[in-house]
């Protein structure tokens, strides 16, 4: 080998080596960071299973009462027509296929030899 091309491998292996060696340290990093930002289980245990007991013990949900059923189909109602009302202030879309761009697709289908003879 040449005293040029060993010394371009050389470089590039020490290049290639700090490239992963950068990767390395910055997954240890994250993995670092993440074990530490992760919340720990134990302390949360007995308070998933306070909660678990509370919802076993509560009865279950009352229907709502005929007056907030009304206050919620009033602003279901009101929630619609403000959604209209936006979209009546957007503009129209064009539409796909326009005169010119027709035009053009039956200038472009037409053969560009001339008919064959029978």
């Amino acid at each position: 080998m040449s005293e040029t091309f060993a010394q371009g491998l050389g470089i590039a292996l020490v290049g290639m080596g700090l490239v992963f060696a950068a990767l390395a340290l910055l997954w240890a990093l994250m993995t670092a960071l993440g074990r530490l930002g992760r919340p720990r289980r134990r302390a949360l245990r007995p308070f998933h299973e306070a909660q678990r007991a509370d919802a076993a013990a509560k009865e279950p949900a009352a229907l709502p009462t005929p007056q907030e059923m009304a206050a919620i189909a009033t602003a279901l109602w009101l929630l619609r027509q403000e959604e209209e009302a936006e979209a009546s202030f957007r503009p129209p879309l064009p539409p796909e296929l326009t005169r010119w761009v027709a035009v053009g697709y039956s200038r472009s289908l037409r053969p560009w030899q001339p008919p064959r003879a029978r």
